[in-house]
C-alpha cells in the first residue's frame, strides 16, 4: 500500500510540480495544492475548450423575426349547396334516423316499427349517397402521385 502511495505522490509530483512532504498528509491539503499548480502550468497551454451548450446554440441561431407574424391564412371559399336531389335525400335520411336514434337512447317511448324505419332511412341515406358519387373519371383528374 506505501509504494503505491508512494508512486502516486510521485505522478502527482512529476505532472504538477508538487512535492508532498510527509506520506500521511491530508487528501483535501493535496488536491487544493495540485489545484493552484495546476493553474500555475496551464499558463503556457492552450486554454480549455469551452463545454457545447444546446440552449446557447439556440439562442444565438434564433432568427430574428417569427416568420409565422407574417402569416395570413387564406380566405377558404364559401361552401356550395348540394345541388343533387340525391344528395340532400340522403343527407334527410341520415339526420332523421340520427333524430330517431337520439329518441331512443334518451328513452322516448314509441313504437317498435319506429326503430325499424330509423334502420330503413340509415340504409336509403347510404344508397342515396353513395349513388351521388361521380360513375366516371375523365382523364385529366387521373393522377399518379408523386413522381420522382
Amino acid at each position: 500500500m506505501a509504494i503505491d502511495d508512494d508512486r502516486f505522490a510521485k505522478m502527482v509530483g512529476d505532472e504538477f510540480g508538487v512535492h508532498v512532504s510527509s506520506p500521511g498528509a491530508a487528501e483535501d491539503k493535496l488536491h487544493k495544492t495540485a489545484a493552484k499548480a495546476a493553474k500555475k502550468s496551464r499558463r503556457g497551454r492552450k486554454p480549455e475548450p469551452e463545454w457545447f451548450s444546446f440552449d446557447a446554440a439556440m439562442d444565438q441561431a434564433e432568427p430574428e423575426y417569427d416568420p409565422w407574424d407574417q402569416f395570413q391564412a387564406p380566405t377558404p371559399p364559401p361552401l356550395r349547396r348540394p345541388r343533387s336531389p340525391l344528395v340532400i335525400g340522403g343527407l334527410a335520411a341520415f339526420m332523421a334516423a340520427i333524430a330517431i336514434a337520439v329518441m331512443w337512447i334518451a328513452g322516448v317511448a314509441m313504437p317498435t316499427w319506429v326503430r325499424g324505419i330509423g334502420g330503413l332511412l340509415i340504409g336509403v341515406g347510404l344508397a342515396c349517397l353513395l349513388l351521388a358519387l361521380p360513375r366516371h373519371r375523365t382523364r385529366e383528374a387521373f393522377d399518379d402521385g408523386a413522381v420522382l
